[in-house]
């Protein structure tokens, strides 16, 4: 079935035909008569190494991602390249206590030819990404990320080439590398400019020998709002003339997964998507086929499902050692609890307590608050070890310390309390530290703090008086809703350099001894 959408500048039409091509063939005339080829796709892994047990079945992990690629292997006529898209090195405790090379380590035994890096790839520091790819069988890929001279640094590469089958891919990192990362695990990179980089990437790669190129970019979107920066963004990558396939993000979770053509000033081009609450954690992946000759294009998904693939031998006592060897290292005791800290993501919790006046502490602040969905788990009582710890603050963070004035801090602490009841908010209600007040959850939002409660330091809230505040940078750069940092002109005063789970870890083995943490802070009072 072909499908020949209306002139690129009026593809409305694309959601229905987007989900009409799904495992249908499509026309790449671009391709002509290149060598057959097969491009295994797989999303955000997040650190995920060992597999998911759900309803008595198992998702995702190496080994069954082993035996589904080596599957989609023995049934393809050509080559097979399989392309990880953002996000892989982060994100679980076997690749935080491995620094990331655990997954590159399964990688290298899976085969993958390439890995377009996103922003959490670089959440150890550019050195350890670096180490990383001298120990990786194949490319670090980021085409729009450069060093101080302009130029792609030495440990990633602007592109995969693959000279057999003559096929080249362009990856291209969203611009929040550098936003969702320390300062000093970025220091000197910058993000140019999308389609000059795709531009210069798929020259080089003509210069190659390169017959068929993609653009993996899922910080890119297609299907976004039309006249958006993010719709002229894709459709100004979609006139790269020597490009032929794109790998896109989608722009919401209802935008059907598969593959389409579109017609461009320059020719067909396939547009592939992927939904990021599907295509996640290595859970399933795609496969887009290329048969030589005709140059038409199959998509089709590719579960990572232990009833429907036998998962590879080699990568299951692989992974069994591995387990073996982290858990050693993951079990080392870092301190002592004398009581059970649960947590809340909508009221005051023992454990956000604890954490807020242990960062309070770090800071040196009159006053510590942070999101309650930046705390994921709380200690049981008795030995706590280095998993524990790091279940607390699994995506880490970094401490800010900012100056507000009262006034300020008390719009702070209504936008708090707009999150409870309110689950589709975000997780945004505020644990504290120095700070105590009282609230009425059946007030207006934006009035539910009782007037004269709020107290700093155990001293009354002054509205004209500028206190020290410590905080988390996702809140102060307007996560979970907090534009007040930025509308208020909330000044950040000092950056702390080093990781919150390094800090936390550090200070709990200080510690040694956790003592039990009473509530009062926060005071409800009135009703629905």
């Amino acid at each position: 079935m072909r499908h020949t959408p209306s002139p690129l500048r009026r593809l409305r039409g694309y959601r229905k035909a987007l989900a009409l091509a799904l495992a249908s063939v499509v026309a790449l005339s671009a391709c002509g008569a290149s060598s057959p080829l097969s491009v295994v796709q797989v999303n955000a892994l997040r650190g995920v190494i060992q597999p998911v047990e759900r309803e008595g079945r198992l998702t995702g992990g190496f080994a069954l991602l082993g035996g589904a690629v080596d599957a989609a292997r023995a049934e393809a006529d050509g080559r097979v390249l399989v392309i990880g898209n953002l996000n892989f090195l982060h994100g679980t405790p076997e690749a935080w206590f491995t620094k990331g090379r655990a997954v590159i380590d399964l990688m290298n035994e899976v085969g993958f030819s390439g890995l377009v890096v996103g922003p959490r790839d670089f959440y150890f520091g550019a050195d350890a990404l670096a180490e990383l790819s001298s120990v990786a069988r194949f490319p670090l890929v980021s085409a729009n990320i450069v060093d101080q001279s302009g130029e792609t640094p030495s440990y990633l590469k602007p592109w995969i080439y693959d000279a057999p089958s003559r096929s080249g891919f362009i990856g291209l990192s969203p611009s929040q590398v550098l936003v969702q990362n320390l300062a000093k695990d970025v220091a000197g990179l910058s993000i140019i400019d999308s389609v000059e980089a795709a531009r210069r990437a798929a020259a080089g790669l003509r210069t190659a020998g390169a017959r068929r190129i993609g653009l993996f970019a899922g910080g890119v979107y297609w299907g976004a709002a039309p006249g958006s920066a993010e719709e002229r963004e894709a459709l100004a990558l979609l006139e790269i003339p020597e490009i032929d396939q794109y790998y896109f993000g989608p722009a919401n979770a209802d935008l059907p997964d598969g593959a389409v053509t579109v017609d461009t000033p320059v020719g067909r081009k396939l547009v592939v998507v992927q939904s990021g609450a599907r295509f996640l954690n290595g859970e399933r992946a795609s496969l887009v086929t290329f048969p030589a000759g005709t140059g038409d294009a199959t998509f089709r998904e590719l579960p990572v499902d232990s009833t429907l693939v036998r998962p590879s031998g080699a990568l299951s006592e692989r992974l069994s050692a591995l387990r073996r060897d982290l858990d050693a290292t993951m079990g080392r005791k870092v301190a002592d609890s004398l009581a059970a800290l649960p947590s809340d993501l909508e009221r005051e919790s023992p454990m956000g307590n604890f954490i807020c006046d242990l960062f309070r502490d770090y800071a040196g602040t009159d006053a510590f608050m942070l999101n309650s969905g930046k705390i994921r788990a709380g200690f049981e009582a008795g030995p706590v070890d280095r998993l524990d710890v790091y279940n607390v603050l699994p995506f880490s963070g970094q401490v800010l310390v900012a100056e507000a004035t009262g006034e300020q801090l008390l719009a702070l602490l209504e936008r708090s309390c707009t999150f409870p009841g309110n689950a589709r908010a975000g997780r945004g209600w505020l644990q504290v530290s120095g700070i105590s007040f009282a609230w009425n959850p059946g007030a207006p939002a934006f009035s539910r703090i009782v007037p004269g409660s709020v107290r700093v330091a155990g001293a009354p809230l002054e509205n004209g008086k500028t206190y020290r505040i410590g905080t988390e940078a996702y809140i102060a750069g307007g996560g979970d809703g907090y534009a007040e940092f930025a509308e208020l002109g909330i000044r950040t005063i000092k950056s702390d350099p080093r990781s919150m789970l390094e800090v936390l870890q550090e200070r709990l083995e200080k510690l040694g001894t956790i003592d039990t943490m009473p509530l009062g802070r926060v005071e409800e009072r009135g009703g629905n």
